[in-house]
């Protein structure tokens, strides 16, 4: 059995940051590079109808009066599932490589790895979606929106978890989750909100965890009025390259995400149940494959045509291109945006060379 320093943890930042689906303005979507949306939030002001409209009663109308503004949501319950909930590669076809497993070994993918990742959120993960420009909140409703998501940080020294779900708690962005202007890393910029129903994609969404990436990211599911709380879905496939290139937390002994979605249950003493398989054909030569020894290390891989490559890096090779998809749901609650996180500056990668005019952060 793999030597985890911390089997909670571990799959918890492999499943929990798979599912954040948050993303940057990357250019390759899909697997045919379909480009990611460029909805601009700050276009948001020049759509807003005046609420009296022309011509109508001069009594004000309440329910008829849009309420804009940001909202913010934060993770309380957290679950994997087995279900194909989004089509992610376009071919008609739902995607979740957990799903490809038997009745018995897919449940006990979700219903392990939902314990896990439920007491991670416990243990403090605050995954948190804000929408910094709602056209109207008590909807909602905004056919032309942003999503960001981010590992929220509490404001309060130590961290006070008893009121994170009071519906009103604050949270700072990292700066480990900005650009050098400060932007977030991690967003959908093709959001809609129709009666309450969210709909947001992205291309590549560069992930909250340090060098993994989710793709071809979406999130579906019905806010409340007032941004009182959701019920989302979120979807998006983890390439092999990028698994294998991301350690898991207890350090270079330990294996690597990759090691741990294919090894499957033997990584924790479960032998009987599967490891994952790529799911996604990203490069269109049919479905990769990925051999452990013993030991659950990765020994070959095999392309789609079946050409083998050799090796415990056998996934660096650029033939290995495919991806599993993951499908979680999640609970959120109430929360709010308190802004970048003190000290955001020192924490960025890089220059500003082109800051913008406006931050997608700020409300229009």
């Amino acid at each position: 059995m793999l030597a985890f320093s911390d089997p909670r943890g571990v799959l918890a930042a492999a499943t929990l940051v798979a599912l954040a689906g948050c993303g940057a303005a990357h250019e390759d979507g899909g697997p045919d590079g379909a480009p990611d949306g460029d909805a601009d939030p700050a276009a948001d002001a020049d759509r807003r109808e005046d609420a009296d409209g022309d011509g109508g009663s001069t009594e004000p109308d309440e329910e008829a009066t849009p309420d804009p503004g940001p909202m913010t949501l934060v993770a309380a319950e957290v679950a994997l599932v087995d279900e194909r909930a989004c089509d992610l590669d376009g071919d008609g076809v739902g995607d979740n490589a957990i799903a490809g497993l038997g009745a018995s070994d897919r449940a006990f993918w979700a219903a392990a790895a939902t314990s896990l990742m439920q007491g991670y959120v416990e243990e403090g993960w605050r995954l948190t979606f804000h929408l910094p420009a709602v056209d109207d909140r008590a909807g909602p409703q905004d056919p032309d929106t942003l999503l960001v998501t981010f590992s929220g940080v509490d404001l309060e020294d130590p961290p006070n978890a008893a009121d994170d779900f009071s519906g009103i708690e604050p949270f700072w962005i990292p700066g480990t989750q900005l650009d050098a202007c400060g932007e977030p890393l991690c967003s959908f910029r093709s959001a809609r909100i129709e009666a309450g129903e969210l709909r947001a994609s992205g291309g590549v969404a560069e992930l909250t965890f340090p060098g993994l990436y989710a793709r071809a990211a979406q999130v579906t599911g019905r806010i409340d009025p007032g941004g009182t709380g959701a019920e989302l879905s979120v979807c998006g496939y983890l390439r092999i390259q990028d698994l294998g290139r991301t350690q898991t937390p207890g350090g270079p002994d330990d294996p690597t995400m990759l090691e741990l979605f294919v090894a499957g249950g033997a990584g924790f003493g479960v032998p009987s149940i599967p490891g994952l398989s790529p799911d996604i054909d990203v490069d269109g030569d049919g479905l990769e494959r990925l051999l452990v020894d013993a030991t659950n290390r990765i020994v070959t891989c095999i392309d789609g045509d079946g050409t083998p490559a050799e090796g415990s890096d056998c996934w660096q090779d650029d033939a290995m291109a495919d991806a599993f998809s993951l499908t979680g749901r999640i609970t959120a609650v109430g929360a709010s945006f308190a802004g970048r996180q003190p000290g955001w500056e020192g924490l960025v990668v890089g220059t500003c060379d082109d800051p913008p005019d406006a931050s997608v952060l700020d409300p229009p």
